[in-house]
């Protein structure tokens, strides 16, 4: 069902990296386990300034050790698992706010 599916796979709108201990960091690992993960952020200029095939890892606001502007980035996500039928393809923007 792709209703059920949009409703398990949600991702924040928006995260503040101020090291706060609060929403420091994007990610999606409350999907679950992964048997295929790949996730990237790309900035409002379209160069990829994160990517990851860790499902338990998450984007901190920085690239190349520098903290990026507020602003909304792309997030594009593939994830594959026991738990779903092939591939889940979900793609979207977070706000990263100072």
């Amino acid at each position: 069902n792709a209703n059920a599916d949009k409703a398990k796979f949600k991702a924040a709108t928006a995260f503040t990296p101020n090291h706060d201990g609060l929403n420091d960091c994007f990610n999606v690992r409350y999907w679950g386990q992964a048997d295929l993960f790949e996730m990237k952020i790309y900035n409002r200029w379209g160069q990829l300034i994160f990517h990851s095939n860790d499902i338990n890892q998450c984007w901190d606001g920085m690239f190349n050790n520098l903290p990026q502007p507020a602003g909304t980035y792309i997030y594009d996500v593939n994830i594959s698992s026991s738990c779903t039928n092939g591939l889940v393809h979900r793609k979207g923007t977070v706000v990263l706010i100072k």
